[in-house]
């Protein structure tokens, strides 16, 4: 099913996801079905009859006959027949390079045990060349109840090195020969900020936690930049289907390389903001660079930085120990001191922090440094915490009055909510605390951290607005208090995704002025039943007033 489905009148050119054509821009009218702008406060928002867009912009949203009267001669026009209209969905956090790589490497996202991820690498092995790496990820000992071994690895790879990231990227799996290759030994230490697990010998057992995982990644070959290249072309098609029109990404330059040469040949087809990893930050220091360098479709975002682990590896910092434990509080992977020097670095430099902070304690000590040193003085640079999944009720007030980002994932609340149970304990009422961030200030800006869960916009507006699973309909809200509103929800993926990339004077919204990037849906969000939320497709997405050709399938 395509484009092709809209009553269309006059001249059409609905175009491939290539960008080499963006030159000349046709002029497009929208009308016929609801089109919501996001601009206002109101949280039932009034939809406007149509939308005008011309030269990669919107022109005029408003009454079908205001808008009309500004439309010239040749200008295509689209019936809606009823689907709705939106600004462009854009995730805020996201690993793109490794999103697009799962796309083709080995994939445990459903393996529900240890047993059905060694049936899919079963396959795997039977095209491998000997001695060739093999990748991958998704694996959740959670839901396996417990880690996985080496050995578990060797039965299926005795000679192929084997290196799987988690489902929540804070933990590898490697096997022996991949240990071997890394020069990893019982006599290996851990790195500060890291866990390397042993049996009860003192061997390691393959699994290597946060700082302690580039033992093992140092190892692994790195990918060609043609073959980075030729992933992200095969992710982006994904992400469109999904409405995701901008992402803004937490990788390195590996990734921003490929992105620069696929934006020179026109192969970008939606808009990346790019993190700078804080190890790259004195080199952007000394050569200047500032947040906010590039154009509307490549430009340098904050300085990612990383202050804790996760809760699924059972890494996140926290104040008080973890449930059924006496003292273990997690992993802190920068100390106060560290964290302070490398926000006052960012800072001096032009740029805002995105700190990855999800226990109570790496929250609180990210919001002290960030609180000591104040935002830089560069136009819409905001800092941000990324994920905020465990906060004292203090420093959800605290990230309000200074105006920090809410980057966070409303999927890991859904996908996350028996596990925060069990691990934070009564702690998890102010775990994912939406709405009382929202209260107290903060701007909600929304992502998925792909590939730790699937990038898919309604996937995060249904877990924002119902708190669980769309597979468990029948169940309650997780902390109900904490639930937002279908507006606010979409505000997360568009006007608020918009000012954590510093741009929402051109995106976010469908105003005057700025960018025609839209994504169009088969019903109305606003006026969806729960139940009907996930069912809604992907019917058109428009990226700088051109059409991007996507599937209507989910």
């Amino acid at each position: 099913m395509r484009f092709a489905m809209f009553a269309v009148k006059g001249p059409v050119n609905i175009m491939s996801n290539k960008t080499e054509s963006r030159g000349h821009f046709s002029e497009t009218l929208l009308y016929g079905g609801p089109i919501y702008t996001m601009t206002g406060t109101s949280q039932d928002p009034a939809p406007v009859e149509a939308l005008l867009v011309r030269d990669g912009k919107v022109v005029m949203a408003g009454p079908l006959s205001h808008v009309e009267a500004l439309a010239g001669k040749g200008c295509r026009r689209i019936d809606l027949e009823g689907r709705a209209v939106y600004p462009g969905f854009e995730d805020c956090h996201i690993h793109l390079a490794q999103y697009c790589q799962r796309l083709s490497e080995i994939d445990l996202f459903f393996a529900k045990t240890l047993e059905e991820a060694l049936d899919i690498m079963r396959e795997r092995a039977l095209t491998v060349k000997p001695g060739e790496w093999v990748r991958g990820g998704g694996w959740d000992k959670n839901v396996w109840g417990g880690f996985p071994t080496a050995k578990d690895l060797d039965r299926v790879f005795p000679a192929n090195p084997v290196i799987l990231g988690s489902k929540d990227g804070h933990s590898c799996w490697a096997n022996s020969e991949a240990m071997k290759l890394a020069g990893i030994t019982r006599d290996t230490a851990a790195p500060p900020g890291g866990a390397i697990l042993r049996d009860p010998d003192g061997n390691p057992t393959g699994i290597f936690q946060d700082n302690a995982e580039f033992l093992v990644w140092r190892a692994v070959p790195p990918d060609d930049t043609e073959h980075v290249i030729s992933a992200l072309d095969r992710g982006f098609k994904e992400l469109l289907k999904m409405g995701v029109t901008a992402v803004q990404v937490a990788e390195g330059p590996e990734t921003l390389r490929a992105l620069q040469i696929m934006r020179e040949r026109g192969q970008l087809p939606l808009r990346v903001t790019m993190m700078i990893p804080l190890d790259a930050l004195d080199h952007a220091r000394a050569l200047g660079l500032r947040f906010g360098l590039g154009d509307e479709w490549l430009r340098l975002g904050p300085i990612k930085m990383f202050k804790d682990g996760s809760l699924g590896a059972s890494t996140a910092y926290m104040f008080e120990p973890y449930e059924g434990s006496d003292s273990y509080v997690g992993l802190e992977t920068l100390s106060p001191e560290e964290t302070d020097d490398a926000v006052r670095r960012a800072v001096e430099a032009g740029f805002p922090v995105a700190m990855h902070a999800i226990g109570d304690r790496a929250c609180h000590e990210a919001l002290d440094a960030i609180e000591k040193w104040g935002k830089p003085m560069v136009p819409e640079a905001f800092h941000r915490i990324e994920h905020a999944q465990l906060l004292l009720p203090e420093d959800i007030k605290r990230m309000g009055k200074l105006g920090v980002i809410a980057s966070v994932q409303p999927g890991h609340a859904s996908a996350d909510r028996y596990m925060a149970d069990r691990q934070w304990g009564k702690r998890a009422r102010y775990a994912y605390a939406f709405r009382s961030l929202h209260e107290a200030g903060s701007v909600l800006a929304f992502g998925s951290d792909a590939p730790v869960e699937i990038p898919d916009p309604l996937l995060g507006i249904y877990s924002a607005v119902f708190r669980k699973r769309p597979s468990e309909p029948e169940s309650a809200p997780w902390y109900p208090e904490e639930t937002l509103s279908m507006f606010q929800a979409v505000a997360g993926y568009t006007r608020g995704a918009a000012f954590a990339a510093g741009q929402s004077s051109v995106r976010g919204t469908l105003e005057s002025g700025k960018l025609a990037d839209l994504v169009i849906l088969s019903g109305d969000l606003f006026a969806a039943r729960e139940e009907e939320v996930m069912g809604l497709e992907v019917r058109g997405v428009m990226v700088g007033g051109e059409f991007v050709l996507a599937p209507c399938q989910r």
